[in-house]
C-alpha cells in the first residue's frame, strides 16, 4: 500500500495539469517522463506549449516546502524554458512564507528566468486543486529540437 505522501504526490499531478491549461496555449501534458530523453532523470509533469510544438515547462512536485528547497538547485540545471515547483500549501510554515516573500531562491545566480511556484490545496471532499503562487519566468535558450524528439516518442497524458 502506498504511503500517504506518495499517494498525495501522485494525486497532485492532475490538478497541476489542469492549472497549466489555464496558463498555456493548447498544451500537451506528460506525467513522469524522462526529459529531454528517456535516459534522463524523470520529471513529474512536463507541459509542452502550443500543441506540443512550443516551450517546455517542467514541474517537480514535492510534498513539503523543505523538499522544494532541496529540489530548486537541480531544477535550475534542467534544460527547459520554464521551470516550476509544486508543494502542498498546508505544509507552509512562517519560514516558507518568508522564503516566498523574498523569492530570491527562485532566480538563477546569473541570467534571466525564475522558477514558478504552484501550491496544491485540499478542497471539500479531499479534492485537490492547484494555484499558481509565483509565475515562472522564461529561462534563456530554446529547446525546439528536444521538444520535437520528445513529442515523437511520448504520448501525452492530457491533451485538448
Amino acid at each position: 500500500m502506498p504511503s500517504v505522501q506518495n499517494r498525495d504526490h501522485s494525486r497532485a499531478l492532475e490538478p497541476i495539469a489542469r492549472r497549466l491549461f489555464t496558463y498555456l496555449t493548447v498544451p500537451e501534458i506528460y506525467f513522469d517522463a524522462g526529459w529531454p530523453t528517456e535516459r534522463d532523470e524523470r520529471v513529474d509533469v512536463i507541459a509542452i506549449d502550443r500543441a506540443g510544438s512550443g516551450d517546455p515547462h517542467l514541474v517537480e512536485v514535492k510534498v513539503t516546502w523543505d523538499d522544494v528547497m532541496g529540489a530548486i538547485p537541480a531544477l535550475m540545471a534542467r534544460p527547459a524554458s520554464y521551470k516550476w515547483v509544486a508543494y502542498f500549501g498546508e505544509t507552509a510554515s512562517p519560514a516558507t512564507k518568508a522564503a516566498l516573500a523574498d523569492n530570491s531562491i527562485l532566480f538563477p545566480a546569473e541570467g534571466s528566468g525564475r522558477v514558478g511556484v504552484i501550491s496544491i490545496v485540499r478542497m471539500a471532499g479531499d479534492e485537490l486543486g492547484a494555484n499558481v503562487q509565483i509565475k515562472a519566468e522564461r529561462f534563456p535558450s530554446t529547446y525546439y529540437p528536444e521538444v520535437d524528439a520528445f513529442v515523437q516518442n511520448h504520448r501525452p497524458a492530457f491533451r485538448i
